[in-house]
Formats: structure tokens, C-alpha cells, sequence
């Protein structure tokens, strides 16, 4: 989608905000795919021409869809909580947060609650889900420094725009962009070497959202 390239720092390569990101066009991308064919070799990513160009209606690499449940679900918003009750909550806050999260009651039409974060490598999207867009922020704001706690909100924030309707009209994902290139920009400052390619690709969302709609119409829950 853009030819951002990321930094290699020690074992890991680290995605920082980028202001200005130059986004791949429709020309290029058959260029370039066409290019990788015919040399054999990657070109900026590509490997060559892919099959879907001649299924889909939409031209690449606008039908590309991100899969927010694996992107933002089961990796970001995972790695952030994780993040968060290893470097910020003192043990007794741990517990504390985790009873908080088993006892939480939702409405008899949720399928799945929360479970606690000890238990988070075993969680489900739906219920990570439901921990970023309903029970996190109000349950852990408290246990948290101020500022974490206003830095995480802008993320869910974000999240709840791109996944709900218009509730702001055609201003939706504009708004929740700059939201997220706030959380983005300043999210060293609170978390560090998570800066993965999935943090990034939240950057791609307000297109995507222009184009297709809303995230809770990718879903890919089965």
C-alpha cells in the first residue's frame, strides 16, 4: 500500500510514525508486480504478478482488505495489554485488574466476556474484541499513569470510529485518523521496540474504511 520500509533496531525492525507516506498507485503496482515477474527477483515487495488482478473488479491495491482481527485484535491490541500489565501494574494492581475483567457482566447477547489478562495468549478475538471496544479503558484507566492512560484512550478511540458507522458523518475516518496519528506518533514514548508492522498498517485504515466501510464489516470471525 506504501513503501514505507521500517528500521532495523538490534533483532527487530521498528515501523516509527511517518508523517507523509508515500502510498503505492494503481500504475505502480501493476509496474512493479509486472517488473518482479519478469526479473525474478522482489521489486519494492513484490514478487510478481498475483492472480487477483484479473478476479477481483476492484484494481490492486485498493481491493486490498487489512484483517483487523488478526492486525489490530489478536497482535497490537494484545501486545499493548501485555505491554501494559508487565511495565506499568504493580502485582497487586494485576490481580485487581484481572477480577475486574473475569466479574464484568455484558448483556446476555454477547457471546464471550473477557477474560483476565493473566490468561491473555488463550483469548479469542471476540473477546479481545470486546475488551478494546467496551472493558478496557474504563476498568484499567485508573490502575494507569495519566498520560498512559489519555495515550490508550486516543487508540480506542480510533478503533471505535472505524468500527461503528458514521457517527460523524463523512468527517468518520478523518477524525479517527488523527486520532491515530497522535496514539502513533507518541507511542515510543510510552511503549518500546513494539513499533511492529502492525502498528503501521492501522495508518492504512481511514482509506480503507473510505473504500469498504466499516471494520465490523471485514470481520473474518468464522
Amino acid at each position: 500500500m506504501c513503501f514505507i520500509k521500517g528500521i532495523h533496531t538490534k533483532t527487530k525492525r521498528q515501523y516509527y510514525f511517518e508523517k507523509n507516506l508515500v502510498l503505492r498507485s494503481i500504475a505502480e503496482y501493476e509496474t512493479y508486480s509486472k517488473e518482479a515477474q519478469r526479473k525474478k527477483k522482489k521489486i519494492f515487495g513484490h514478487l510478481g504478478c498475483s492472480p487477483f488482478a484479473t478476479i477481483v473488479d476492484v484494481p490492486l491495491p485498493q481491493c486490498i482488505v487489512i484483517d483487523y482481527m488478526h492486525v489490530s485484535l489478536l497482535r497490537h491490541m494484545r501486545t499493548v495489554i501485555q505491554y501494559l500489565y508487565q511495565k506499568y501494574l504493580k502485582p497487586k494492581d494485576r490481580d485487581e485488574i484481572d477480577q475486574l475483567f473475569h466479574k464484568q457482566r455484558f448483556p446476555h447477547f454477547f457471546n464471550r466476556k473477557m477474560r483476565p489478562i493473566k490468561e491473555m495468549s488463550y483469548c479469542k478475538a471476540t473477546e479481545l474484541r470486546n475488551i478494546l471496544l467496551y472493558g478496557l479503558l474504563p476498568l484499567i484507566r485508573l490502575l494507569l499513569p495519566d498520560s498512559v492512560a489519555a495515550h490508550l484512550s486516543l487508540y480506542v478511540a480510533c478503533m471505535r470510529l472505524f468500527h461503528g458507522p458514521r457517527k460523524l458523518g463523512l468527517k468518520t475516518e478523518k477524525v479517527a485518523n488523527e486520532l491515530f496519528n497522535v496514539y502513533y506518533e507518541d507511542h515510543p514514548l510510552f511503549y518500546k521496540s513494539i513499533q511492529h508492522f502492525t502498528l503501521h498498517l492501522h495508518s492504512h485504515f481511514a482509506d480503507q474504511y473510505f473504500l469498504h466501510g466499516s471494520l465490523s464489516n471485514m470481520g473474518v470471525f468464522g
